[in-house]
């Protein structure tokens, strides 16, 4: 089953950002200007899952902010590694 903890949705102009937590796993979603692959997630730090965005993959990602700056998105959220407690993670592209 496919649990979503949070999303968020950012937009300038034509283009909008959707970034959302499905099972752990925190996605970035790039929509508008007539992408062909309007949809697609964008490429994440790791191969494995596809996409993700976790600074950890074997971590579990909830809550993500996303924020346009000039020409920079940042990335906010929460991860919480097994037996370990919650912390923030950010991360910024350009």
């Amino acid at each position: 089953e496919d649990h979503k903890i949070g999303f968020d949705l950012v937009r300038r102009g034509q283009l909008s950002l959707y970034a959302w937590v499905s099972n752990g796993i925190l996605r970035v979603a790039l929509f508008g200007y007539g992408y062909l692959n309007s949809g697609s997630t964008l490429p994440g730090a790791y191969a494995s899952p596809a996409g993700t965005m976790n600074a950890d993959p074997a971590c579990e990602a909830a809550n993500p902010e996303l924020v346009l700056i000039d020409d920079y998105l940042w990335l906010v959220w929460q991860e919480k590694c097994l037996g370990q407690q919650w912390k923030i993670v950010y991360r910024a592209m350009h």
